[in-house]
């Protein structure tokens, strides 16, 4: 449908093919169209527009010249005259009288194009979505809307339904879907539009949506175009985007090398933009914490000049004195990565050595997991590497263990220098869920090297938030 647009004249060489798409008023007919589904309770993208403009002119043609077409399309059990799209169709016949532009279509055209409306109307409002204005449509779309609900949660081990708005934005999106399945359709404009860089970034929502496209296919007989999946992906993104970690305060301790003074800028950056997360922040010297034997604090602070001094406490932050107050800010930040607690609600990275006798060999990664249980497999492609993630949602025993070759020149057969293998028991725990998605994310977006953080003394999930101040 990219060559049927009011910027070109298609030439496709065929006479007789050209004449079903042109009309001496199309200019026209387009403007009554646009001005009728301005005041319409109706929207259509701009795409399904011209695409129903080209059905208009098309259909004019059969009638003017007194065929009897017939569209071999099966009729649903609703009432599809009682729908706005229909009562949209009534009008804009009307107006096209009118103009004197008259098109006297047949009943089973009519309900060929009420359906086609209703798979190109873009329902953005949850309240179009009912009974009055779809009727039967809508059993048969909660029906869908609940098996999606019901498989992702087979998936991922975690009821993401009670999101009310990616509930809603999901049920928009299938009365269209439901309407194709229906009549038996495969039927979609793509343009293309899409930001692959999103989808990328999530490798595991990925897999889930190519999952969910599997097992629909399986029950529907119907495969979502890659516009549809997008727009699933989408959907299941912002849900999990609106889920927020929750966060323990942090009690500070700031060490006081030289003097209470020296202390007042990061006390008071601290304050002014981090107080929501601060439990306590104390000013303390180095022998004060000496002869404390119950230190609770869970972040230590120091200026720069620390670093020359062999101070015991752990973790420490040492504030750089050359900062500007952004780069301050920035940098301080990284301090409250320990507030979402990730290393005591996943489980402890086990780094794993690859025998060296797998190096251009395949290597047994299914002896390494659990037996009977169905992981998720993610391919994470970098320039230098292949590192494959398995994902088990469902297990009695927690891990995450990494697999790699401490030789950097390394790699099996396929390529691949690291494998993690992730068990971890959801129950609904959608906060664990979102961490691993975020870890996956980092891993991703910032090309990180697993090898670096299982040849550390301490690997821990620091690692994945702030490289730069991990101890390597």
């Amino acid at each position: 449908y990219k060559y049927f647009n009011y910027k070109t004249k298609p030439n496709f060489f065929i006479p007789q093919f050209n004449q079903f798409f042109y009309h001496s008023n199309k200019e026209k007919i387009r403007l009554i169209l646009n001005k009728t589904l301005i005041k319409s309770d109706i929207v259509l993208s701009d795409i399904y527009a011209e695409r129903f403009l080209l059905y208009l002119i098309y259909f004019y043609h059969q009638y003017d010249r007194q065929q009897d077409y017939r569209i071999d399309l099966p009729v649903l059990p609703f009432h599809y005259k009682k729908t706005k799209e229909y009562l949209f169709l009534i009008q804009l016949l009307e107006n096209l009288q009118k103009e004197e532009i008259a098109c006297y279509f047949s009943a089973e055209v009519m309900r060929f194009l009420t359906y086609v409306l209703i798979m190109s109307n873009d329902l953005y409002r949850y309240a179009d979505c009912s009974k009055e204005n779809y009727n039967n449509l809508i059993k048969q779309t909660t029906e869908i809307h609940q098996f999606i609900f019901n498989e992702i949660a087979a998936i991922l081990q975690v009821d993401i339904s009670s999101d009310h708005t990616g509930f809603k934005d999901l049920f928009k999106l299938l009365i269209p879907i439901t309407m194709k399945i229906s009549l038996g359709v495969s039927d979609d404009v793509d343009l293309g539009f899409y930001n692959t860089n999103i989808i990328q970034s999530n490798p595991l929502l990925q897999k889930v949506v190519e999952r969910l496209n599997k097992v629909f296919k399986q029950k529907y007989y119907y495969q979502f175009s890659q516009r549809e999946n997008y727009f699933i992906f989408d959907v299941l993104s912002g849900i999990f985007n609106r889920i927020r970690l929750s966060k323990k305060k942090l009690k500070l301790a700031i060490i006081s090398i030289n003097g209470r003074l020296s202390t007042q800028q990061i006390k008071f950056n601290l304050k002014n933009y981090f107080n929501d997360d601060i439990h306590k922040i104390e000013i303390k010297m180095l022998y004060e914490l000496a002869l404390n034997r119950n230190l609770d604090y869970d972040y230590y602070l120091c200026n720069s000049y620390g670093k020359n001094m062999d101070i015991p406490y752990t973790p420490i932050y040492y504030a750089d004195d050359n900062m500007k107050e952004n780069e301050y800010v920035s940098s301080l930040s990284t301090i409250f990565y320990h507030a979402y607690q990730y290393d005591d609600i996943l489980p402890k990275i086990m780094p794993r050595i690859i025998p060296k006798k797998y190096k251009l060999n395949i290597f047994p990664i299914q002896d390494y997991l659990e037996e009977g249980k169905h992981y998720l497999h993610l391919d994470i492609l970098f320039k230098k590497q292949k590192m494959v993630i398995y994902c088990n949602f469902l297990t009695e025993k927690e891990s995450l263990d990494i697999h790699y070759f401490p030789n950097s020149e390394d790699f099996t057969l396929h390529s691949e220098i690291v494998f993690m293998v992730v068990n971890l028991n959801i129950s609904q725990n959608a906060q664990k869920l979102k961490m691993l998605m975020n870890i996956i994310k980092q891993v991703v977006d910032n090309k990180l090297d697993l090898r670096q953080l299982c040849l550390s003394e301490n690997p821990n999930y620091q690692f994945f938030f702030m490289k730069d101040y991990y101890n390597i």
